[in-house]
């Protein structure tokens, strides 16, 4: 299951824009302001009545259901606009599905109209599509990771009855506020289980697997029971509390533990859950990363979880150089708002010094710097060696081991000789 298109219209700083989107990994781009966040909240808006449907929530004829400022509210629509519409084509479906909010005044103008509904959609008739096979046990997922999804608290209190079925899979997957208090509780959860039954428990297996594919150096986490109550890891043969793990460390534990958790629990028949299908939605994929684990975030994931769709946001070229330009998506906010375009050339292996400028449309250096550098060079060429190397001193003290040095070097000697 994946979205083929989006068409978002009158929504933030969005005019009107169509795309297609790729079924495995689309990374959106742009400078700050440039509407990547916008893209992604617009089509969380349109999966979130769905994730709660399948969450075991109330809905309501019309086709939303308003729950904890996740409705698509009226101060979403542009500004001098009345109205907004995000429209998906879901896999499987011929036509777009339109989710359109309004603020109309009513006919006698002394108040508005706002609301929230689908467009030519009846209850429940999309939800079929999600289902992955004939027997209808396996579903598939929506996940939205939202740039807020770090974590200072861990709650790891036993829940006392309450049984686990395919709808946790889905509660607060679209939240605004990211919460992994469920993944923490649902971890004890399991273990608790697990030692109970003295057997290694599915589900808690599939979320050590992935958790280990992305953190190599760090094993598992596990509960300790004995005072203090606390779930710890072992890093470089050292025992931590996972919350001394670094802002990055838990921010991956996290986010993989929980996509992990969420797949599990919505694919029971499958042998191995982390194959389950889904839209997943990430904003800032690179935040708190440090470059290397930049580079291996996206194949890594793709690899790990290879039926899920990502659509996701970042602003490092370190990502850009590990994926291919099918699946970029440019943004920048232009005369009619905000335009989407694909990049001009293969990103996959180029370096930072060719993305930042050509893609990224930014310096790849200190402005002045660069600023300093052109005036030596204009020194050269004009022969005024002297200038030349009074601005290259001047340079030294504040950029030392520049490589242009060697180059200015040689041609101030190559002039110096020309001159004799």
């Amino acid at each position: 299951m994946h979205i083929t298109k989006v068409r978002i219209e009158n929504f933030r700083g969005i005019h009107e824009m169509e795309l297609e989107l790729h079924p495995k990994l689309n990374v959106f781009i742009g400078i700050n302001g440039a509407g990547k966040s916008s893209v992604l909240d617009a089509i969380s808006y349109w999966l979130a009545p769905f994730a709660r449907i399948l969450s075991g929530e109330a809905y309501k004829k019309d086709g939303y259901a308003k729950h904890k400022g996740n409705d698509f509210p009226a101060f979403e629509i542009r500004n001098g606009e009345t109205e907004s519409k995000i429209s998906l084509i879901p896999e499987g479906w011929n036509d777009f599905i339109t989710l359109r909010a309004s603020n109309i005044l009513n006919p006698r103008g002394d108040r508005k109209i706002t609301g929230t509904r689908f467009i030519y959609l009846q209850k429940y008739s999309w939800l079929p599509y999600l289902k992955r096979d004939k027997d209808k046990s396996d579903i598939a997922l929506f996940r939205y990771f939202r740039v807020h999804r770090g974590f200072k608290k861990i709650s790891i209190a036993a829940w006392t009855n309450r049984d686990f079925d395919q709808r946790d899979a889905f509660i607060d997957a679209m939240s605004r506020k990211a919460n992994f208090k469920e993944f923490f509780e649902w971890f004890r959860n399991r273990e608790d289980l697990e030692n109970e039954e003295r057997k290694n428990d599915k589900q808690l297996s599939i979320v050590r697997k992935a958790i280990s594919l992305f953190l190599d150096t760090i094993d598992p986490p596990k509960i300790y029971r004995r005072a203090p109550l606390r779930m710890v890891v072992v890093k470089n043969e050292k025992e931590l509390r996972v919350q001394q793990l670094s802002d990055g460390e838990k921010c991956l534990l996290a986010t993989i533990g929980d996509l992990a958790r969420r797949l599990a629990i919505a694919n029971p028949t499958l042998e191995n859950p982390l194959e389950g299908e889904g839209v997943v939605l990430i904003d800032e994929i690179d935040l708190h990363l440090h470059p290397q684990w930049q580079r291996m975030i996206l194949p890594k994931l793709t690899e790990t979880f290879p039926n899920c769709q990502f659509i996701v946001s970042t602003h490092s070229p370190q990502i850009l150089s590990e994926i291919h330009s099918e699946n970029i998506i440019c943004l920048q906010d232009g005369q009619n708002g905000i335009e989407a375009f694909p990049p001009g050339y293969e990103t996959f292996g180029q370096t930072a010094d060719i993305i930042l400028p050509d893609i990224m449309k930014t310096k790849n250096r200190n402005d002045s710097v660069d600023k300093q550098l052109d005036l030596i060079f204009e020194a050269i060429n004009e022969g005024n060696l002297t200038k030349a190397e009074s601005l290259k001193k001047e340079l030294e003290t504040k950029a030392k081991d520049i490589p242009e040095y060697a180059k200015i070097e040689m041609l101030i000697h190559r002039k110096e000789k020309l001159g004799k």
